[in-house]
């Protein structure tokens, strides 16, 4: 079977009663073109024949008949569900304008309804317990395999969107398919806390609904906020996890957060809980997590850091005028330029000349930075410039590795506290790092005139200020990428973070790709995974929020004492022998070249002076800073770190420790005041870090924290390390390449197998989904239908404001002017699966070749390039159809093979099967061989495509719509299956024979089908009369087809494709000549076994062509009869249609004589090519058997169409 195309939702409503629609995806374009030729040339024809009766038709006028009225057809009532929740589906029939109450042993209903169909299953699957994993006898997994899926868990900031579905669709149906192998199948559910995120919702609902902040509440109270939210969202999308249809084994149900606070004893925790402050206590015990002053992007409404993952890029050309979030909507500020203005040198005539794309960051430089090679500048080597504002002395610094000379002026600001390269600098020349904004974006009192100006106008006040000191340059156009934060302004800072080392994790999760041990698909992405590996950064791990897992780290603050009189210090400082001084020194990582210049040598009658200069050095050096790692312990709680607290600093002297503590605080208040009062403790109680930890922390421990780690569960040895993670490739260095490292590094070993990483969803328009464009979609609204009034309506539920409402309803208005048609679960899954691809680029059709196959759908589709889906939800609704289709077909089989048909014990062949019998069987197994490997290799298109070829074009428009004629007894299934010629009892096994293949293809057909339609599949297989010994209660536990041998058949498959081709050619000849009715033909074939299988095909080929009343297959003795038009299908076989007396035979001879000319034409060029010399040696064998092929195609056509000439030119005659 062929899987190029892409599946096409072409369906016709019955497949009894539109068998026209089986021409299928094997026409040629070359066909298309002669068909569409043909059709031209008729509507020529037509319009001939009505120039000459219009005449007639004026002098005769007929008399008008009345329309009859139309009656309007009465509207079906809503589904309602009767089944009592967990009980086996109880239906309603729609009967004589009112719903009936039957159970699924009473006859199917007439139409597809997916409301009707999707009911009460979910309930009852979970009330059986089928998505619990099955063990064997002896309690482990089953001996077919294991498979383990840790479902991504949402963000619990609202409902799930499209996105959300196709991880579903794909993750399920690799789910399903796992489980009808027979495997020990686990689908592990839950949600994510998504501290910002969720936050961020709950903060903008409190100020829309209250006009409060979190501060107003307090952080306990607004935590209990944000929880309410969570319970609330929670339970809305584990209901939308199951009204898609998601096979989870909800008993294992996770929250990444669930329970969370101090107060609750280490061994309460939940799983997830537990493995959080596990990790981080090993981690920063081991010195890979620590605490120091970090570079970060700091986000100034939610007044916590963000990592450069989270920050989104935009590319400017030039200058560019962009809104800023949290700025009055009407505030528009300039980007992609280059402000260049100039520092005074000191001492000096001169000026040096810098450039910045953010000049208000210029408040903070504490350096100018040149090229050691710059002849330009040697002279100021070792020299200052002024600061303008403050009169700050800035060094003019040697970079040769910041700085490029040839760029711009070749000098460089150097902004150490709000530019990640500057920090760098700033690191190696050890420059003074200036903080000039505060946490909520505007300028502090480092800002000096400017404090309290707001970013973004204090860039324009600065630029005017310069002007004003005749300091300004230019401005020039700078093509840039400027960073930002989808929620609120961006700003770079430095402060004290929790910080996570990375690069031997990186090396060990590269190496476990590399080795085999993980596989990443597709390529493209394991291509990425190195490349984002070799580059990594440290990690900033806290945040600093009130929503998330606190961080378990506490900072040991020694108290102070308090001398009355200043005059103690003297004391103080000469009671300090050299030996404490080196204790101290030795103990706070003071360096010794530090500790001789101010102490070593000096002696105690030297006292006030020289202390005084070493405690301010020490001072600076080791007072007890946030940022120091150094007073920083981790616990999984309060009493493991103080006994953490207590052994590190109880090793030290206990007397000098304190006395070298209360010494360097001492300094540090006298520099301010001249006394001071306090008491003297040993420890102040452990407070925690205020700070939590980054959601990706926790998300990180996801498949093994679900099992129970760190403990040593049974549910972590059956389960872990798990099979696959699917997941969208825009997370796979947020979530997945986190959860490798912690996974190596936690439990030694990779936390999957595989990584899937599937396609981005977008609009049709192929933009990203946002709220704000109208665009996010939700699948319920898919699944149920949804009024464009009503997806207004749900605007207002969120948090837009008024200006992003609007222009979101303008969205929607546009992309759904009628609304979202109802469409139900399995259709939306089977379309999203349709989208996904395992390769790097897959084509969904395009609109304008769809729009022409389909025009009366009326469907739009666009291409994918692998990791974006530009998705149409009208193409759902094209699968809905099919749907349709796939009931209309099941409920014709059901009704024909009867009440009282038993069908046999297994599917083995009997021998009595006729072409069409091993035609479809054959059909079957090769599907079944197809999905079965596209699954396997996580080709979702593959396998929908194949499995939608087998039931649409080969059973429903092939093997069923032959199958429609039946005779008077129910045993009949077939009109083609009755021979005439052949005795009672024959007929009587061939018609069980067709019985038992179409059960055998619905059977199997709706196995093949369930992992991507689990709901119409489940509710069609529970009707189905059961094997005799079958006892699976749920097509959700059957076995899945897999390759049957003595199925495959390619000899059927040929002849039967000989004959489909007879039909499709017939087909063309009858519509060429507009016959509407009694059409007969004539198949003539070369050899005598061409003959006796069309001979035996011939109630097939009327049944499969409506206007046909006769088929007849001609002895390979017997002439053509006079008066039939031809169609050459090969060499060997020519499809004939008796015309004689329906057409204008000049006419015909004329097309035929044209046609004749066309095909001489062409064989005269090919042999032409064969006539070259050296063509046996300059051609490939197989070009020139392709052309032999041809040649022999073109004198048979040709000896053809010379004969029907003269058949012509004699019923002239």
């Amino acid at each position: 079977m062929s899987t190029s195309n892409t599946v096409d939702p072409q369906l016709s409503s019955d497949p009894a009663s539109e068998a026209a629609a089986a021409e299928g995806s094997a026409k040629s374009k070359n066909a298309d073109k002669n068909e569409a030729k043909r059709l031209a040339k008729l509507a020529k024809f037509q319009q001939k024949q009505a120039a000459k009766e219009a005449p007639k038709a004026e002098a005769a006028p007929k008399e008008k008949k009345e329309k009859k009225p139309k009656t309007e057809k009465a509207p079906e009532p809503e589904y309602v569900n009767i089944t009592p929740a967990g009980e086996k589906k109880a239906y309603q029939l729609y009967y004589r304008f009112r719903w009936a109450s039957i159970d699924m042993s009473q006859p199917i209903a007439s139409s597809y309804n997916p409301r009707a169909v999707e009911s009460a299953w979910y309930e009852w699957w979970e009330k059986e317990k089928l998505f619990t994993p099955q063990f064997g006898p002896n309690g482990k997994p089953k001996p077919e395999g294991l498979f383990v899926v840790p479902a991504p868990p949402p963000n619990v900031t609202g409902s799930l969107h499209i996105g959300h579905a196709l991880t579903v669709a794909i993750q399920d149906s690799l789910v399903r398919w796992n489980r009808m192998q027979g495997k020990t199948v686990l689908f592990n559910p839950g949600t994510d806390h998504a501290g910002i995120s969720c936050q961020s919702v709950v903060e903008k609902k409190l100020w829309k609904e209250q006009k409060k902040t979190r501060h107003d509440l307090g952080r306990e109270t607004f935590v209990a906020e944000v929880w309410k939210w969570k319970e609330k969202y929670g339970d809305r999308i584990y209901e939308q996890f199951k009204r898609l249809g998601s096979s989870y084994d909800w008993d294992r149900a996770a929250f990444t957060m669930d329970p969370v606070g101090f107060s609750i004893p280490f061994e309460g925790l939940s799983k997830p809980s537990k493995a959080v402050r596990e990790t981080f206590v090993r981690l920063h015990d081991e010195g890979i997590i620590y605490r120091a002053n970090r570079l970060v992007n700091w986000c100034v409404r939610l007044n916590t850091t963000l990592s450069n993952l989270e920050v989104e890029s935009r590319e400017l050309a030039g200058r560019t005028l962009l809104s800023v979030p949290g700025y009055e909507a009407h505030e528009k500020f300039e980007f992609g330029v280059l402000v260049q203005f100039a520092y005074p040198v000191e001492d000096s005539d001169e000026k040096l000349v810098v450039a910045t794309t953010r000049v208000e960051t210029m408040l903070g430089d504490t350096a100018v930075a040149v090229h050691s090679q710059d002849t330009r500048y040697k002279h100021l080597h070792g020299k200052y410039v002024i600061h303008p504002f403050n009169d700050r002395r800035l060094p003019i610094v040697i970079d040769d590795v910041l700085v490029d000379p040839t760029f711009g002026t070749g000098a460089v600001k150097i902004t150490p506290a709000h530019d990640f390269n500057d920090y760098e600098v700033g690191k190696r020349h050890n420059l003074e790092f200036i903080n000039i904004l505060n946490d909520d974006g505007t300028l502090n009192e480092n800002a000096g005139q400017f404090k309290g100006f707001r970013r973004f106008h204090a860039r324009k006040a600065v630029v005017d200020a310069l002007k004003e000191k005749g300091l300004y340059i230019d401005t020039k156009d700078n093509p840039m990428t400027v960073p930002i934060c989808r929620r609120t302004d961006t700003r770079f800072c430095a402060c004290p973070q929790q910080v996570r080392r990375h690069h031997r994790a990186a090396d060990e999760a590269a190496m476990a790709v590399t080795d085999g041990k993980l596989k990443i698909q597709p390529k493209t992405s394991e291509q990425e995974w190195f490349r984002w590996l070799g580059s990594i950064q440290d990690w900033c791990v806290s945040r600093q929020l009130w929503w998330g897992h606190r961080v378990p780290a506490y900072f040991v603050r020694l108290e102070k004492i308090d001398f009355q009189d200043v005059n103690a210090m003297s004391d103080i400082l000469c009671r300090c022998s050299q030996e404490t001084v080196k204790l101290a020194c030795n103990a706070y990582r003071m360096d010794p070249a530090a500790r001789a210049v101010y102490w070593d040598g000096l002696g105690e009658s030297e006292g006030w002076n020289a202390g005084e200069s070493f405690v301010l050095a020490l001072n600076d050096r080791i007072s007890q800073h946030p940022s120091d790692n150094h007073y920083w312990i981790s616990g999984q709680d309060e009493e493991i770190a103080m006994k953490k607290a207590r052994a590190r600093f109880h090793d030290q002297k206990f007397t000098l420790e304190q006395g070298i503590y209360f010494f360097v605080e001492l300094l540090s208040t006298i520099t301010k005041a001249m006394h001071f009062q306090c008491k003297l403790t040993m420890f102040h109680y452990p407070t925690s870090d205020p700070d939590v930890l980054d959601t990706w922390f926790s998300s990180g421990l996801w498949p093994f924290s679900i099992f129970g780690w760190p403990d040593d569960t049974e549910d972590l040895r059956n389960f872990y390390p798990t099979s696959l993670l699917e997941t969208g490739w825009d997370i796979l260095f947020f979530w997945v390449a986190r959860m490798v490292m912690l996974g190596i590094k936690l439990t030694g070993q990779a936390p999957f197998s595989q990584v899937f990483c599937h396609a981005m969803i977008r609009d049709a328009h192929g933009r990203k989904m946002s709220k704000s464009l109208g665009n996010v979609v939700d699948p319920v609204d898919v699944i149920e239908g949804i009024s464009l009034e009503s997806m207004h309506q749900k605007l207002y539920e969120g948090n837009l404001d008024a200006v992003e409402i609007e222009r979101a309803k303008s969205g929607q208005k546009a992309d759904y002017p009628n609304g979202i048609p109802e469409c139900g679960t399995d259709a939306l899954r089977f379309a999203l699966c349709a989208y996904t691809s395992a390769g790097e680029n897959f084509p969904i059709i395009s609109p304008a070749s769809f729009r022409i196959a389909c025009a009366n759908w009326n469907l739009n589709v666009s291409y994918s390039t692998g990791r974006d889906i530009n998705l149409d939800i009208l193409r759902v609704e094209g699968y809905r159809k099919f749907c349709n289709k796939l009931w209309n077909a099941t409920r014709f089989a059901l009704m024909k093979l009867g009440d009282d048909f038993q069908p046999r014990t297994d599917a083995t062949l009997t021998g009595n099967e006729s072409l069409a019998d091993r035609w479809i069987l054959s059909k079957l197994n090769n599907a079944s061989i197809e999905v079965n490997k596209a699954l396997l290799d996580n080709n979702f298109m593959i396998a929908t495509n194949v499995v939608y070829q087998f039931w649409v074009y080969e059973l429903c428009d092939v093997f069923i719509v032959r199958s429609s004629p039946l005779g008077l007894s129910r045993l009949e299934i077939s009109k083609p299956a009755i021979d005439s010629n052949q005795d009672i009892s024959e007929n009587v096994v061939r018609r069980r024979s067709a019985q038992d293949t179409l059960y055998t293809c619905l059977e199997a057909g709706l196995k093949l089908l369930h992992p991507f339609m689990p709901f119409v599949t489940e509710e069609l297989y529970q009707r189905l009369a059961r094997r005799p010994g079958d006892s699976i209660r749920t097509i959700a536990l059957a076995r899945y087809p897999i390759e049957e041998p003595a199925y495959a058949d390619q000899q059927a498959e040929k002849d039967f494709d000989q004959v489909f081709a007879i039909v499709k050619a017939a087909r063309s000849l009858i519509a060429e000549y507009n016959i509407q009715s009694n059409a007969k033909i004539y198949i003539k074939s070369s050899g005598a076994r061409l003959h006796a299988i069309f001979r035996s095909q011939e109630p097939s080929i009327v049944t499969l062509i409506k206007e046909c009343s006769e088929a007849t297959s001609l002895e390979p003795s017997h002439d053509v009869p006079h008066g039939c038009a031809l169609s050459t299908i090969s060499e060997d076989i020519n499809v004939l249609l008796l015309v004689k007396g329906m057409v204008d035979l000049d006419a015909e001879v004329s097309k035929f004589q044209k046609k004749l000319g066309n095909v001489t034409k062409a064989q005269e060029t090919l042999q032409k090519k064969i006539s070259i010399t050296d063509y046996e040696i300059k051609v490939p064998a197989d070009v020139r058997e392709a052309n032999e092929t041809k040649l022999k195609s073109y004198q048979a056509e040709i000896d053809a169409l010379t004969l029907s000439i003269q058949n012509f030119l004699k019923l002239k005659d």
